[in-house]
């Protein structure tokens, strides 16, 4: 480990750490999943060792969610094992990444019979790899940069495999061999293994969702027609107990300008879906978010309504852009009040 460790100096150039924890980065909103993400490295770095797996039991007990609505054992594992708000380009120092791991190889010392720590222990190497690879192109990513990212993606696999017996009574563990998988461009008959056993135990802990769409996705080893076929067989595999908004957020996830004129999504699907999200999780994100999506599709009937919800206090990181924001705020202005759907949320 020692060796391995010592090459991060090799690839990264020591960068002040982003001092999320401070609000370093003034002014910018952190979204709800962001957030708990904050309260759980927090906890590691305080080495709460006991207020963790107490927290990952309760999540699971629970099935709790984020305001926003997503699994608060996911930021739980985020939280621990990697960057916050997934803003490994502030966190990109040497450091860092050592100072976590020796947290992480505590809370397995102090705590092993912890599932949740030899999971976050295994999905180090993952948001480690990630972080040693970049967010930039392909092209952009040096020999060194791609054989570290190679290395330590397939470290977190080995690890899970090693907590296989009893890691997968815990969707945290499916989750991170989904993104190993996703990392390593398994082939799809292997993919669809892993992700039928973790959606039929799991069948509503939506990363196992997010990293399939990811796959299937022209973005990665998928084309256009097959995302779409695999969004239209995970909401219909989930109607029951999520009704239309998986669809809406998977389309959300892998949302373009294009989306609604080149036939991506359904609008009118896509809507349903937003109504029920920000019906179960009435959190200023999502009702912004829903209100983006609304303009973008034109839907003057429930533009007007969001945006008197909203009520001049946008999230502007939802919309993209102020500018954004105001054309769509002058587009709701300008529609008649009768015209608007009477819809609550």
């Amino acid at each position: 480990m020692e060796s391995f460790m010592k090459r991060i100096a090799t690839v990264l150039i020591a960068v002040v750490l982003s001092l999320i924890f401070q609000s370093s980065r003034a002014g910018e909103y952190l979204k709800p999943t962001f957030v708990e993400q904050k309260k759980y490295e927090q906890l590691l770095l305080e080495k709460k060792f006991g207020e963790l797996d107490k927290a990952a039991r309760e999540a699971i007990r629970q099935n709790l969610m984020t305001s926003e609505g997503l699994p608060v054992l996911d930021a739980i594992y985020t939280g621990t094992a990697g960057c916050v708000a997934r803003q490994c380009q502030y966190h990109g120092s040497a450091d860092y990444w050592i100072n976590k791991k020796k947290l992480l190889v505590a809370w397995k010392a102090h705590s092993p019979k912890s599932i949740t720590a030899k999971i976050a222990n295994a999905m180090y190497f993952l948001e480690f790899g990630w972080g040693m690879r970049g967010a930039g192109h392909a092209s952009s990513v040096t020999d060194e940069q791609w054989q570290l990212f190679h290395e330590s993606i397939e470290k977190a696999k080995l690890e899970l495999l090693a907590v296989r017996s009893v890691g997968a009574n815990d969707p945290g563990w499916y989750s991170a061999m989904l993104l190993v998988a996703l990392a390593q461009g398994w082939e799809s008959s292997d993919f669809d293994k892993v992700y039928s056993e973790a959606t039929t135990k799991f069948p509503t802990y939506i990363p196992f969702y997010f990293t399939a769409a990811n796959y299937h996705s022209e973005r990665w080893y998928g084309s256009r027609a097959e995302f779409d076929l695999y969004v239209q067989r995970a909401a219909q595999q989930t109607n029951q107990r999520l009704g239309d908004s998986l669809y809406a957020r998977l389309n959300w996830l892998l949302s373009s300008n294009s989306m609604f004129a080149n036939g991506q999504a359904e609008w009118p699907r896509m809507r349903k879906g937003f109504e029920r999200i920000v019906r179960d999780y009435p959190d200023a994100w999502n009702l912004n978010n829903f209100g983006k999506f609304a303009c973008m599709a034109g839907d003057a009937r429930i533009l007007p309504a969001i945006m008197k919800k909203i009520g001049g206090a946008p999230i502007i990181s939802a919309w993209n852009s102020q500018r954004y924001y105001e054309s769509c705020l002058a587009f709701a202005d300008g529609v008649d009040p009768d015209f608007v759907d009477n819809v609550s949320f």
